[in-house]
């Protein structure tokens, strides 16, 4: 893989070669995780830092960023100029960016913070899961963005008063919902049997449960729900249920994950969920970044890292503080690759 960035947050110029696990070490505010977020932008048009403004990520001073990724099978280029539109490149053809999804190579992220992830609101689970869902079913994209033009296209009705046309869009739901949550479900048990076999091999063995909740009761279809609860859902001027309220619940011993674990075991878990997705999707160009990995990282936990280290086939990108710990993990008669980043410049090393 052949990684250009131009004027990206505090690096003005690099042509980087890839192999298959690459690890990316520096010092904090260095640009490690600028490496792994030019990555993950050129796969999403956005970052998964928090910020306000894509334009954020340019150099200060220069007018635009541009970031270009080829791996022999797919070639992605993204360029930004200030206060303009962002342009899509896919082989060399222009593209809109909400046809990138669906043609992008699947990249997956693992930040340090992990709490966040189990604990803030569903639609981040929720996102997290459909990730998978969106790069092994083909129609669920379609059928997603379906129901979430009839849903909103139902909440503006029940929000400004009209519902004449309740029932059909009610009708609408429970067709494109169905469909989604079918799909949903028959992901989420592949990728629980991955999962459950990669916490087999940790100290989280058989006490993690997970369970997809789709939006509403497993008592009923969802048309059955939505006319149940609709004169709920005109009092409340929006809808109430359905699979925009579906979430990947991860319980020990029937308590949130996030209340029972420490961080180390919750950042291990993440690594299983992560990595139990990037495995079943093992056919293709896979990308996953894992950003300070040592971080609340424990000697067993480290231990399984390096016992699926060994298995992993596709793109991995590493960044850590330090050096001494990449000897401690990176395996020999592998295709490793190690990159010093100092303020902004980066320089391969062989170790």
């Amino acid at each position: 893989m052949i990684l250009k960035i131009e004027n990206f947050r505090n690096i003005s110029s690099a042509q980087l070669e890839f192999g298959v696990i690459n690890y990316i070490y520096g010092k904090n505010a260095s640009g490690k995780t600028s490496i792994l977020e030019s990555i993950y932008l050129l796969n999403f048009i956005k970052s998964f830092r928090q910020m306000r403004n894509i334009d954020e990520v340019i150099l200060n001073g220069a007018p635009f960023f541009y970031l270009q990724m080829d791996t022999g099978n797919q070639a992605i280029a993204v360029e930004k100029k200030r206060e303009q539109p962002i342009k899509m490149k896919i082989n060399n053809n222009f593209i809109k960016a909400k046809e990138l999804i669906k043609q992008s190579i699947p990249t997956k992220v693992i930040s340090p913070h992990v709490d966040f992830f189990l604990n803030i609101e569903s639609s981040y689970r929720r996102n997290f899961f459909d990730w998978l869902v969106i790069h092994m079913k083909h129609d669920f994209y379609s059928s997603l963005a379906k129901y979430e033009i009839a849903l909103e296209n139902r909440n503006a009705g029940l929000k400004n008063g009209k519902i004449d046309d309740d029932d059909f869009w009610i009708e609408q739901l429970a067709f494109w919902g169905e469909k989604i949550s079918k799909l949903r479900d028959e992901v989420f048990f592949i990728w629980l049997d991955k999962v459950n076999i990669l916490l087999s091999e940790t100290s989280l063995d058989k006490k993690i449960s997970f369970r997809l909740y789709k939006g509403w009761s497993y008592d009923i279809n969802l048309l059955s729900s939505l006319k149940h609860n609709q004169e709920r859902d005109i009092q409340k001027g929006y809808t109430d249920i359905g699979p925009h309220r579906c979430d990947l619940e991860v319980k020990v011993n029937n308590l949130k994950a996030v209340s029972v674990l420490s961080r180390g075991q919750l950042k291990l878990l993440n690594l299983s969920m992560a990595i139990a997705q990037t495995s079943i999707l093992n056919y293709r160009d896979t990308i996953l970044l894992i950003d300070d990995l040592v971080a609340e990282l424990d000697s067993d936990a480290l231990y399984f890292f390096n016992k699926w280290l060994a298995k992993y086939k596709n793109f991995l990108f590493i960044s850590i503080i330090n050096k001494e710990i990449i000897n401690s993990i990176a395996l020999p008669d592998t295709d490793n690759k190690f990159f010093h980043i100092k303020e902004g410049n980066i320089y391969q090393e062989v170790f």
